[in-house]
């Protein structure tokens, strides 16, 4: 199952990693432990990696089945990160921040990443919880900046802390008022520091940052930062 895994042969992996999980005792009772719930998290994963809407739903089932039957088990934490991003991606945001916060809890190296991740639900869900969602995503933020200073060679950990001001930045636009220039600096965050690692986000958050400083009224700068978007 593991070399099919790394092959990204994932219907194959599936199948292998389920043979070894389904296994039984000499009494036909389902085994567990070792290489039985090493195999039954490993199918999960592969199932989540598909990414289609059926496999995301039996990945979700099965990494919550682990998490029944492993509490202890190392891997625990890792699962319950992967059931939140596949309750986040069939879009049950309400689910997903409630299991993004348990798995915050419970890693501190998944920490930052279950934060960015449990703030976006935040203010996805309905009803939106604008607040409670900047309030998250600044926890996150300093979290996310030391994986990044740390992990220089990787993009992605880059990436993740531009979602991160980036989200802010649109958890306090949501909350409008006195929290307008706060967002417009968030958004500027963004594009200052990452238009290589994140052109795309960097370029939003510039049109972004636009809108909040003309709802806070200040229409020079609103000026000058869409002239530059318009560059």
């Amino acid at each position: 199952g593991r070399l099919a895994h790394q092959d990204k042969s994932l219907p194959e992996a599936i199948e292998a990693y389920g043979r070894v999980a389904a296994k039984r005792d000499g009494r036909g009772a389902a085994k567990s432990g070792g290489r039985v719930a090493e195999a039954a998290y490993y199918r999960a994963l592969a199932l989540y990696e598909a990414r289609d809407e059926g496999s995301l739903r039996q990945a979700r089932k099965e990494f919550a089945s682990f998490l029944e039957k492993e509490p202890k088990h190392p891997l625990s934490p890792s699962a319950r990160f992967h059931e939140a991003l596949c309750a986040f991606e069939l879009e049950d945001h309400a689910g997903a921040e409630a299991l993004f916060a348990a798995a915050a809890r419970e890693d501190p190296s998944l920490a930052g990443r279950a934060l960015l991740r449990r703030g976006q639900a935040l203010l996805l869900k309905s009803p939106p919880d604008a607040k409670g969602a900047a309030d998250v995503l600044a926890e996150a933020e300093p979290l996310l900046e030391k994986e990044a200073s740390e992990s220089k060679s990787d993009p992605s950990a880059a990436r993740r802390l531009a979602e991160a001001f980036y989200w802010r930045g649109e958890a306090l636009l949501a909350r409008g008022g006195d929290s307008l220039s706060e967002a417009a600096a968030a958004y500027a965050r963004v594009h200052a520091r990452f238009a290589g690692e994140s052109a795309e986000l960097a370029e939003k958050s510039l049109y972004q940052a636009a809108l909040a400083l003309h709802l806070w009224g200040k229409d020079a700068e609103c000026a000058r930062a869409s002239e530059l978007y318009r560059k």
